[in-house]
């Protein structure tokens, strides 16, 4: 489906499921990074985290130097939220000026 939003083309896919494990979109720009991600939680992590209240933020500046160096694909600034049994989580990998 093909459709116009101020003067640019923007598309859309319906996809249609009976159970999401989990959804990735990633957008680029250059070495800028923005990911959406919903998962399902198991009954069990459901019952742990799906009753968080608000908003959880946590800035890629917070991470510890051991994981920035070990795992620098993971530092990012992350922003996550729970709805009963699903997850919704915002990644962004910002590009570093020099």
């Amino acid at each position: 489906m093909k459709t116009e939003a101020k003067d640019k083309a923007a598309y859309l896919k319906l996809i249609k499921w009976t159970e999401a494990g989990q959804v990735n979109l990633e957008f680029k720009n250059g070495k800028d990074v923005v990911r959406l991600q919903f998962s399902l939680m198991s009954a069990e992590n459901a019952k742990k985290y799906g009753k968080q209240k608000g908003y959880h933020f946590t800035a890629a500046d917070e991470f510890d130097e051991e994981t920035k160096k070990k795992y620098p694909q993971f530092v990012q600034n992350t922003l996550s939220w729970t709805d009963n049994q699903y997850q919704f989580l915002t990644f962004r990998r910002i590009r570093k000026i020099h």
